[in-house]
């Protein structure tokens, strides 16, 4: 088991294996709380964030979700084995026809460079946020 399911399992979250769309296609695990849903893999020594959301209902309110993800993002550099944790906030040329989703990305790509997050392009072109 990796580390990070191994956080999640200690504090009585059971991680679920996450699947591409409907296929039989592993593409990492699925944690889901009150507050938000994220994916995730372990490679090497890096997670990798495939997706993140927060539950609009959330008890502690949207900010508070993001906030508390971010830490625990950051927390995951102290986990054996560890080093890097990586996720892509999707671009504006995504979502060309939602403006308010462009809008959420764009703030929440800010929120993890305020907190202390760095951008890293690949060699594909792409934008990584990194921790």
């Amino acid at each position: 088991m990796d580390p990070v399911s191994e956080y999640f399992e200690s504090k009585g979250i059971t991680p679920e294996t996450a699947y591409f769309g409907e296929s039989n296609y592993e593409v990492g695990k699925t944690v889901n709380t009150e507050e938000w849903t994220m994916t995730y893999r372990v490679e090497e020594n890096e997670v990798i964030i495939g997706n993140f959301e927060t539950h609009e209902k959330s008890p502690k309110g949207i900010k508070s979700s993001v906030s508390a993800f971010v830490e625990l993002l950051k927390s995951f550099k102290q986990l054996p084995g560890i080093e890097r944790v990586k996720g892509m906030v999707l671009s504006k040329q995504c979502f060309p026809w939602e403006e308010e989703e462009r809008k959420k990305l764009e703030l929440l790509k800010k929120i993890y460079l305020q907190n202390g997050a760095v951008e890293e392009l690949d060699g594909e072109g792409d934008v990584w946020v990194v921790y």
